[in-house]
């Protein structure tokens, strides 16, 4: 749970009572001694993964309102994943509009209103602390290290790397100490389901990830990035000048040469709360690609195939293909067993 979070809600929620400023002082206090404290014996398979500092907590799922936000876009409600302790994000039910009318993309089409009701989304992507915490319990084994390989950019293409998997982003010798809050990669959407059926929850409908990551609620409106309409690199993971591969923009600097750790642009963040909903990593959704209702079957010779979806871009992406690729309608087929170092995945739930 981001404690820094928890103890801005308590500030935000008593910003009036200044007198009560020790209390919550004694109550974040608690909170981080709280998690500090050992995760709960379990019965473990025995694998070889990288022990955290600590294991994410455990609670119930609740509401939290959030304040200091903008009034141009809904106030987040937040809740905690009853399992791994993953921040949800609330999303009322109501229609929304969804696809668009490009002419570049034609399996985007038609705009067509969909109804949906209301489901909890992860407010960022899942972690390499959160999927250690799973592999810790479960013994799980992802298809990379089954398969023994997975894909990983080089300067100008993905080569399928030997030994590349969740632990080892680059191959045998590299690891993720350090690298705790960045979004689990090398994730396949086998494993993806996996984790999040042990949490509690599903990997988000197409439907439900392109409303959390576009949608305002309070003024009906359709953006092309979460933000908004108007593309800004500093609010987006995307290959600017610290990236190595060929095409990096030299021109923009986002801070990061790769993936950067989550929530790490909450200016771009979606009308709902959700972070990294653009660029950073693809996030692979619930639903095989096919043509959406109403529209062209043949505008695409690959529905039918056995692909699944993923959304929002990534960290690898060319400036040049923004507005292509790198906004809340795009979509991405691929194939469920394939992983690579570009590709993670956040959690959904209905709600009863």
């Amino acid at each position: 749970m981001n404690i820094k979070l928890v103890s801005s809600l308590l500030f935000a929620r008593n910003k009036k009572k200044t007198t009560i400023l020790p209390v919550i002082l004694l109550i974040s206090i608690f909170i981080l001694s709280a998690c500090g404290q050992p995760a709960p014996s379990v019965t473990e398979t025995p694998v070889s993964i990288f022990t955290f500092t600590s294991a994410p907590p455990t609670a119930t799922e609740t509401l939290v309102p959030a304040t200091s936000i903008a009034t141009t876009v809904p106030a987040p409600s937040l809740g905690v994943g009853s399992k791994d302790g993953a921040i949800l994000i609330y999303v009322p039910e109501g229609e929304f509009i969804m696809g668009s009318d490009r002419r570049i993309n034609l399996d985007e089409r038609p705009i067509h209103n969909v109804k949906l009701d209301a489901f909890w989304i992860d407010q960022t992507e899942v972690t390499n602390q959160l999927f250690s915490s799973f592999v810790r319990v479960t013994g799980y084994r992802t298809n990379a290290e089954k398969q023994g390989s997975s894909y990983v950019h080089d300067s100008s293409s993905t080569l399928n790397v030997i030994g590349a998997d969740w632990q080892h982003p680059t191959g045998p010798g590299s690891d993720i100490l350090g690298q705790e809050n960045h979004p689990v990669i090398h994730v396949s959407w086998n494993d993806a389901a996996a984790y999040c059926e042990w949490a509690g929850g599903r990997l988000p409908t197409e439907a439900e990830w392109e409303k959390a990551a576009s949608w305002n609620d309070l003024t009906k409106e359709k953006y092309v990035y979460p933000w908004g309409n108007d593309f800004n690199g500093s609010m987006v993971n995307f290959c600017d000048k610290n990236c190595t591969l060929i095409w990096a923009d030299k021109n923009s600097d986002d801070g990061y040469a790769g993936i950067a750790p989550v929530g790490s642009y909450p200016n771009g963040a979606s009308p709902y709360g959700a972070y990294d909903m653009a660029g950073n990593v693809w996030e692979w959704t619930a639903d095989w690609y096919d043509v959406y209702p109403g529209g062209d079957s043949r505008t695409s010779s690959d529905f039918g195939r056995g692909w699944k979806v993923k959304r929002g871009g990534a960290w690898s992406e060319d400036v040049r293909l923004i507005d292509y690729i790198v906004n809340a309608t795009y979509r991405f087929r691929y194939d469920p067993p394939t992983s690579d170092d570009y590709s993670g995945f956040r959690c959904a739930s209905s709600i009863p």
